[in-house]
């Protein structure tokens, strides 16, 4: 009898341990995961935080779109206006354009002259009259530049007439200035030049190229005063 209650304090005792253990762990778990609760509110705090200030941020930067979108609004409104006040620019004459924010044209040598040549085709004399009937009567009072022109090919069956390139672009020039002079123009507002092979317009690789580059060319500016 002794022995059995022996035994059954001893079992008692056990589960009294055992239960105390367990509320031990318990409470430890439990203070675990409201720690854990804690930190993890305030993240959610901090990340509100910063979401208010992120949308505070946001809603600026519209209101600035929205000044800017109303001042390039006013702006465009204003250039339209300023538009309409200012008085049409005169239209070009046909072959005349825009280069390098001056008034030019430009002929072709092969309408000129003969290869390797200075003297001026009998052909020449329309397509010179015409550019000077354009000068006339829309660039009066005008200086105009007559600059000559080569592709990159070395003198050779006129080398005893032609140095080099430089030499024959300004010869051609020349020639067409004394044309120009000679039809009515103001032999004080008609300049010379000469630049070779040393302005290309396109390739020298190609015939085509060559071609274009192979031309006298008609600039057009305010006189020096």
């Amino acid at each position: 009898m002794m022995r059995n209650k022996i035994v059954s304090a001893c079992l008692v005792l056990v589960a009294v341990v055992t239960l105390g253990g367990c509320a031990e762990q318990e409470k430890r778990e439990i203070d675990r995961l409201t720690l854990s609760k804690q930190d993890l509110e305030g993240r959610v705090q901090q990340l509100t935080d910063e979401l208010d200030t992120k949308q505070a941020e946001l809603s600026n930067c519209q209101d600035k779109l929205a000044q800017l979108t109303g001042s390039q609004t006013a702006l465009q409104r204003q250039l339209q206006e300023a538009l309409k006040q200012q008085p049409p620019q005169q239209a070009l004459p046909q072959g005349f354009e825009i280069r390098e924010g001056k008034v030019m044209t430009s002929l072709p040598v092969a309408v000129l002259f003969d290869s390797g040549r200075n003297v001026l085709k009998s052909s020449a004399s329309s397509k010179l009259n015409t550019v000077i009937n354009q000068i006339r009567a829309n660039f009066p009072g005008m200086d105009v530049y007559v600059v000559g022109h080569t592709d990159t090919d070395p003198i050779r069956r006129t080398k005893d007439k032609w140095q080099d390139n430089l030499e024959l672009s300004l010869a051609r020039s020349a020639a067409v200035t004394r044309y120009l002079i000679s039809h009515g123009l103001n032999a004080k507002q008609v300049i010379t030049a000469g630049v070779g092979e040393y302005r290309p317009v396109a390739s020298n690789r190609t015939r085509d190229g060559k071609a274009k580059n192979r031309r006298v060319e008609f600039w057009i500016l305010q006189p020096n005063k």
